[in-house]
């Protein structure tokens, strides 16, 4: 029996997430997903986000809502993989979405998910995309809450922060006020290191969603943006220490 890779097994979760979704498999959706997915859509003016959750993802797939769409050919980019981490991007006719999923004892599960029509036409800007993650990850480390502020779009989801490799368990999550809070308070001023070796990749864009890698000394993080009124702003995080860098998160 042929053993598959690491990126093999990330690009079968990603169809089985797609495929299943077309066909009506829930046996195949169940597979794909976490229990806590974070599925996200913007509107309009960006603000606002259609959420999905696993629940209704089963249950839709179930009643096979997708039956009367062609995706035509559907293609998976494994953009990265670190540790118990990845981040993927999949285009077909029908959606273009970008996803990022945690390793667990029952392989990988998709935990937050970024998706817009393939239809939407939109032209980014990189700069104003590297521009959000800097102010995220500078902000943080320098203590600066308006910076934090700046970047982030109210209804973030930052996880983990903690790995639970059991599919049922807790992933963690933290929101956006918690994040300004803590900036406020310092507590990215005690991760800093001389050399942050901040490196922030834009992956990829479509209409008003991005994706973007940064890594950095201290930690590697996958971020997925949305275009609002007010500039780019992170709406799902996905993140795991450096080698050296774990430290236990501040008491609460």
């Amino acid at each position: 029996m042929t053993t598959l890779t690491e990126e093999e097994l990330i690009v079968q979760t990603a169809l089985d997430y797609f495929e299943g979704w077309f066909e009506g498999d829930v046996t195949r959706m169940r597979r794909a997903l976490h229990t806590e997915l974070a599925k996200r859509a913007p509107t309009e003016d960006g603000w606002t986000l259609n959420e999905t959750s696993a629940e209704w993802m089963l249950d839709a797939t179930l009643k096979h809502l997708a039956k009367d769409r062609d995706p035509g050919r559907i293609d998976v980019t494994v953009v990265d993989m670190y540790g118990d981490i990845a981040s993927a991007a999949v285009r077909s006719a029908v959606y273009r979405e970008y996803l990022h999923l945690v390793r667990t004892d029952e392989g990988w599960k998709l935990v937050n998910a970024l998706w817009q029509w393939t239809a939407k036409n939109g032209v980014a800007d990189e700069n104003q995309i590297s521009a959000a993650a800097l102010d995220y990850f500078e902000g943080w480390f320098d203590g600066e809450a308006e910076r934090m502020r700046r970047a982030l779009h109210p209804n973030l989801v930052k996880r983990p922060g903690r790995v639970d490799h059991s599919v049922a368990g807790t992933l963690g999550a933290l929101t956006a006020q918690e994040m300004i809070e803590r900036t406020a308070a310092g507590v990215g001023r005690t991760r800093d290191v001389p050399d942050r070796a901040l490196e922030v990749e834009v992956v990829d864009s479509h209409g008003d969603i991005a994706c973007a890698t940064v890594r950095s000394t201290v930690y590697h993080e996958y971020l997925h943006l949305v275009r609002t009124r007010e500039g780019w702003k992170i709406v799902n995080t996905l993140w795991q220490w450096r080698p050296g860098h774990e430290r236990r998160e501040p008491e609460a």
